[in-house]
């Protein structure tokens, strides 16, 4: 008798069926998380705004994301992703997109209201109505006068801004949304014509669907309760918003903005790794106030290994340490170490981690002030941390180091 074995990880299959074993070798799984749901201060929303506006980005090679299907890199015909690609959004995605997350936009027409209403911020010195800028002017003040280095003026960052973000990219930002909207995304969105042939609903709806999983899914774990106990500080906002984006499958370039909203990973699987883009995104914006305290600690580290912006070092010393909470957070879900983030092992890492072991040694449980002195201390003295550092340090930018973070993570699950 014929057999046709199908093995996926641990579990191994036997069919008498050759269809029967095809069908099961091409089936997704079906993944969800079943237990008492205690609940978490979460809540998930689906926009259509978030989707097209980073499908746009990634697909046009200015933001990058992992596990998202060829097939669907449409919408955006080539000359458009050139354009684009050289336009000043290659250096101010982030302050885009993270502006769009803080708002309220929800449609392709309240999407394009929010980009106009950034454009008059930047151009006319209007005062925002629809747009939440990422980065606000009393944010500012506090890291010029914490990192002096820093010589920027709420003028003069408005400046580079319109500089990088002229009117000409807010033409061709516009135009390609709505050509991507036209052409592919109301279509694959809503479930239109082939794509409800095929798949017999819209991404969108599949979207809200895996929101449904992903709230009951953290209501059972409490990633963000976790987080707290593991940091040891509560996160200030009543609750934490998250955004699922198809675009970032298994990975990517995910971000947050500052108090309260983050982006997820949007694959069945995120219901599994769920905690990790809470752990990660939640964690920025749970520390960020430590490298305002802690300036004066960071700019003697900056001049020490001779580099002259300590605001960007702030930023990549912080990508560590929440690297080192995901860890921490994923080894309370997962049971045993594993590697979830591209940091994880270097010495910085290793120096956080054993700053960290100290700390819980000495009291039990983390004291996050400590923390950060003793891990400051541990960089001094350390050269290979050092030329870590200053590895990484090119990794960020000026603008995406302003309070709120943005984060470029790679989480693979």
């Amino acid at each position: 008798m014929t057999r046709y074995i199908v093995e996926r990880g641990p579990v191994r299959v036997v069919f008498s069926s050759l269809r029967d074993a095809s069908r099961f070798y091409e089936a997704s799984p079906l993944v969800d998380i079943e237990g008492e749901e205690k609940g978490d201060r979460i809540v998930f929303k689906v926009r259509l705004a978030d989707n097209i506006l980073n499908h746009v980005l990634v697909i046009s090679g200015i933001n990058y994301t992992v596990g998202f299907p060829l097939e669907l890199a449409r919408g955006v015909d080539i000359e458009t992703r050139a354009k684009l690609y050289s336009s000043g959004l290659r250096e101010e995605w982030w302050f885009v997109a993270a502006s769009v997350l803080g708002s309220e936009a929800d449609n392709l027409d309240e999407l394009l209201e929010v980009l106009a209403d950034l454009e008059a911020v930047i151009h006319d010195g209007a005062e925002p109505s629809k747009v939440r800028l990422t980065t606000l002017r009393e944010e500012l003040e506090k890291i010029v006068e914490a990192y002096p280095e820093f010589n920027a003026t709420w003028d003069s960052f408005l400046e580079k801004r319109r500089k990088r973000l002229s009117r000409e990219t807010f033409r061709l930002l516009e135009k390609a949304l709505r050509n991507c909207y036209k052409h592919f995304y109301e279509m694959y969105w809503e479930g239109k014509d082939l794509y409800k042939k095929y798949w017999g609903k819209g991404r969108g709806e599949e979207l809200r669907e895996l929101s449904v999983k992903l709230k009951k899914a953290v209501d059972i774990m409490q990633p963000l309760k976790t987080l707290e106990d593991t940091v040891g500080w509560r996160f200030k906002a009543d609750e934490l918003k998250v955004f699922p984006v198809d675009v970032f499958r298994t990975g990517g370039g995910i971000f947050n903005t500052y108090p309260d909203r983050i982006v997820c990973r949007a694959s069945p699987l995120a219901v599994l790794g769920i905690h990790l883009d809470i752990a990660h995104e939640a964690g920025h914006l749970l520390i960020h106030d430590w490298k305002i305290k802690y300036a004066d600690k960071v700019r003697e580290l900056a001049k020490d290994i001779e580099y002259s912006d300590a605001f960007r070092l702030a930023g990549a010393i912080e990508e560590h340490i929440v690297a080192l909470i995901q860890f921490k957070v994923d080894l309370k879900y997962y049971g045993e170490k594993r590697i979830t983030h591209g940091f994880m092992g270097n010495r910085v890492f290793n120096l956080a981690d054993e700053a960290w072991r100290e700390v819980e040694d000495r009291h039990g449980r983390l004291v996050f002030d400590e923390f950060i002195e003793l891990l400051l201390e541990k960089l001094a003295v350390d050269k290979e941390a050092k030329q870590t550092l200053l590895k990484h340090v090119q990794i960020f930018t000026i603008e995406e180091q302003s309070i709120p973070l943005a984060t470029h993570s790679l989480r693979i699950l």
